[in-house]
């Protein structure tokens, strides 16, 4: 028999000094920017605004927390566009044009072979935070 105790997930503060989460930051992006974005190119937003995403593919971190969040969806008429939007946004600004959704792709494709646009956010994120680069 296993005397150990089941483990008990922690819970969230309600504490409002805490920071945001990357799907908070997510949409406040996506408000501002006004139109739907890749999740790549999202990421690289989320975490120069100070959003922890864990893993060695963030962007994929994030694009798990708006696919399981009410908040957002997927848009641009294919299901592999990897484009999001808000979903409280009214449904003509959610249609995309083909040429919009190849260039979000391209981007975000970038993104994901070289790592740099995270790696360049991340690089930002600790400088903001008085981090030296080096001697």
């Amino acid at each position: 028999m296993n005397d150990q105790s089941p483990r008990v997930p922690k819970k969230r503060t309600g504490d409002s000094r805490s920071s945001p989460s990357a799907a908070d930051l997510a949409a406040q992006v996506l408000s501002e920017s006004d139109e739907p974005m890749h999740y790549a190119a999202l990421a690289r937003e989320v975490l120069l605004r100070g959003a922890r995403l864990i893993g060695k593919t963030p962007w994929m971190s994030l694009r798990t927390s708006l696919s399981r969040d009410e908040r957002f969806e997927r848009v641009g008429g294919q299901p592999r566009t990897g484009m999001y939007a808000l979903a409280s946004w009214p449904r003509e600004k959610k249609l995309l044009h083909r040429e919009q959704i190849l260039s979000e792709r391209r981007r975000a494709a970038a993104y994901r072979k070289s790592g740099s646009g995270v790696r360049e956010a991340l690089s930002m994120k600790s400088q903001q935070n008085g981090g030296s680069g080096g001697p």
